[in-house]
């Protein structure tokens, strides 16, 4: 699941990485300078989540003369400015604004069929709804701010902000009946950091961060000319993040590399919703301290074993206990081509997130603290093996998985006798199993991948069947190409993947001609369809002495396909009704970039 990922920017942790529904990262390219990606087997130092770990390092100014760079397509505009202060320092500023949300605005009409009175896990529809589709207004914005100071050949100190919005609200309906969204989320953090090379062998990182997500979403509906009935439904989310982490590297004894920390971290989570159909206000908001301590050894036994054995062990005060994570990593070269890899480890997580039995374009945005009583901290169980080859032209890398992991929460509604909502939330225990296939061409004109995932995982409920996960995608196929011609560079992507599961609702009649769906027992129980889709880009690179420009057209979906995005469902004559909510089709961009 995307939500037990780490997510990090300049050590900021990140909880939502989407503009405009998922159409843009919320994360510009241009400001990121290296990412390292970890599926699995991720190294000591990162913890609090059960899957893997996506580390972003934002660019540091040009430390010799300034740079303007200026971005734009018809859906945002983006300027990058770099400045050297005096031999020792730079400012990198960095900031983007949406423009023209035409695509942004089209996708929101497109899936937006529901009706008025929807709240993303209960839906109450009438024969009566209002059926038009709302005109939206969207806007989105990040900034990104980095200065860097080298005082000596020793150190590195950084400052680094991040923020990123999204405001969208949509009215739709006539004098008889009106209604209104309004939706607004955003990340934001600061950290500061100071690295030292102490000698050759000794270095540390000293890392203050502190980061901020919400989210805001209010419906509400007046039926009749003066508002005569009035239903209104709000989810309101914040978690407040603020860690100092110390971390260390130590060369000093042959064949070993050993890395050690100490990380406080504190997090607060409020979260609180309100539908007419509840029976009382859903409300969770805490706080809990982490203190955690990590040992790591990168161990070259021979010339052709490595291991990597490793502990991290957090004090969770909620739970007024110690929670430990062995890991174990080993890679053998049987050549100078081929690498043999295995792992195993154990990970948790203490901030978790949960979606919903009707997910929407918006996603899983909820974020609780787990309070060790309504909510245990997650833990999973990791295990993988496999193999790398590379090769003059072609690099080759498999890897089999096994994951079971406890603690994944789900939201529970009840209908009580009175036709009223009773939520709550439980949590599952999910198996997963999958293998991984990435091949790669490597020339300097054409460049190529091919990759395969084969992916089973099942949700163990105690009484019943065990059930898909949402989002698991059994078989998954995606190709690039990309070819050079001088000044010409020509991109096609192709992606297959099956469809992903979705329950179907059941129906309660709560009087005057309305109903209200809910998620049932059996979910999961039927699936979309498969999903196919071809894009292509070509961007014309443009040289002279003092200044670059880049022009280019990008094609999302060059075929048009038709692919099922999730099922909206509504109600007549009592019978229970589903329509396709589709992807965007063929949808053309143009794109300029220039630079000096």
């Amino acid at each position: 699941l995307p939500s037990e990922n780490l997510v990090t920017l300049d050590g900021i942790t990140l909880y939502h990485m989407d503009h405009a529904f998922g159409i843009l990262s919320a994360v510009p390219t241009s400001i990121v300078k290296d990412v390292q990606l970890y599926k699995s087997n991720f190294p000591a130092k990162f913890g609090g989540k059960l899957s893997g770990v996506v580390e972003m390092t934002g660019k540091n100014g040009d430390f010799q003369k300034a740079h303007i760079d200026f971005e734009t397509n018809e859906m945002a505009a983006q300027g990058m400015v770099q400045v050297p202060v005096m031999d020792y320092a730079t400012i990198l500023l960095s900031g983007r604004h949406s423009l023209n949300t035409y695509l942004a605005r089209n996708l929101y009409k497109t899936i937006n069929q529901t009706p008025p009175f929807i709240n993303d896990f209960i839906q109450t529809t009438s024969e009566n709804d209002v059926t038009d589709n709302p005109t939206p207004e969207i806007t989105f914005w990040d900034t990104y701010a980095k200065i860097s100071l080298t005082p000596t050949s020793k150190d590195l100190v950084n400052f680094s902000f991040f923020r990123s919005q999204d405001i969208m609200s949509a009215n739709r309906g006539d004098l008889n009946a009106f209604s209104s969204r309004e939706w607004i989320w955003s990340n934001s953090g600061l950290s500061a950091s100071w690295f030292r090379a102490w000698d050759k062998t000794f270095q540390t990182d000293l890392q203050v961060t502190q980061s901020a997500y919400k989210i805001n979403q209010d419906s509400s509906a007046v039926e009749g000319l003066y508002g005569a009935s009035d239903q209104a439904s709000r989810v309101k989310n914040s978690i407040d993040d603020f860690s100092i982490k110390l971390d260390n590297q130590w060369d000093g004894i042959k064949n070993h590399s050993f890395s050690f920390g100490y990380q406080f971290k504190k997090v607060k989570t409020d979260f609180v919703e309100w539908h007419p159909q509840f029976a009382r206000i859903l409300t969770h908001g805490i706080e809990a301290q982490q203190n955690i301590f990590y040992l790591q050894d990168d161990w070259q036994i021979s010339d052709h074993l490595k291991m990597r054995p490793s502990l991290r062990i957090t004090h969770f005060d909620l739970a007024d206990k110690y929670f430990y994570s062995p890991r174990l990593a080993a890679n053998y070269s049987l050549t100078k081509s081929i690498q043999l890899k295995a792992s195993a480890g154990q990970y948790h997580q203490f901030v978790s997130n949960f979606g919903y039995e009707f997910p929407n374009y918006i996603g899983q945005l909820n974020w609780l603290v787990n309070d060790n009583t309504v909510l245990k901290p997650g833990r999973s169980n990791h295990y993988t093996i496999g193999f790398n080859w590379n090769g003059k032209l072609f690099d080759i890398d498999m890897e089999y998985y096994h994951k079971q992991s406890k603690g994944i929460i789900e939201q529970i509604n009840t209908i009580s006798a009175g036709n009223v909502i009773i939520p709550a939330l439980v949590q599952r225990e999910t198996k997963s199993n999958g293998i991984d296939v990435l091949l790669h061409h490597k020339n300097s004109v054409f460049d190529g991948w091919l990759s395969y995932s084969y992916n089973s995982s099942k949700i163990n409920i105690p009484a019943g069947a065990p059930y898909p996960l949402s989002g698991e995608t059994p078989h998954s196929l995606k190709a690039i190409a990309k070819y050079t011609l001088g000044s010409l560079v020509f991109a096609v992507s192709g992606y297959y993947t099956s469809g992903t599961p979705y329950s179907l609702p059941l129906i309660a009649e709560v009087g005057d001609g309305s109903y209200i769906l809910t998620a049932p027992l059996n979910r999961n129980s039927e699936r979309l369809p498969d999903e196919t889709r071809v894009d292509f880009s070509l961007n014309y690179h443009y040289p002279a002495p003092w200044y670059k420009i880049n022009l280019g057209i990008s094609i999302y979906n060059l075929f048009d396909q038709q692919n099922t995005w999730y099922k909206n469902f509504s109600v007549q004559d009592g019978q229970l009704i589903s329509k396709d909510v589709n992807k965007l089709g063929f949808t053309p961009t143009v794109f300029l970039r220039f630079s000096f």
